[in-house]
């Protein structure tokens, strides 16, 4: 429940939980691949970083996952007490954290928009953009 400043309710917001360990592979999803940065690479980082006197900032970002548009049709049978007749199927639109897509789906937005501000993948390290 989403309230104002008096206390009153304004909004009520809810979340659904899809069952992503039921899916199987080549069945009901294809890519789960999102690339990481290699220790090497990392360490070259780090390297250069400290040899250059440069600040290093680490980020994790927890909701990553979330609310990430998905590209393929994603089919779910209607929770119980959702209000919806038993057996009714929904089309999910948004990416969570059990969704096995979830990584590749949030890589290839940060790509995407990495790309468009102009930085580039290294050739032998797809995780890392100059």
């Amino acid at each position: 429940i989403k309230r104002d400043l008096n206390g009153q309710p304004q909004r009520y917001k809810a979340r659904l939980v899809v069952k992503g360990f039921e899916q199987r592979y080549g069945i009901d999803y294809n890519e789960t691949y999102a690339p990481v940065a290699k220790i090497a690479t990392q360490r070259v980082l780090l390297t250069l970083a400290a040899s250059l006197s440069l600040k290093c900032h680490q980020m994790d970002v927890v909701t990553a996952f979330l609310n990430r548009i998905i590209t393929e049709m994603i089919l779910i049978y209607a929770p119980e007490g959702s209000g919806f007749p038993p057996g009714t199927i929904l089309q999910l639109r948004k990416a969570s954290y059990g969704l096995k897509q979830a990584p590749c789906e949030w890589y290839s937005l940060l790509h995407k928009d990495l790309t468009s501000l102009g930085f580039k993948r290294l050739a032998n390290d797809n995780a890392v953009c100059i």
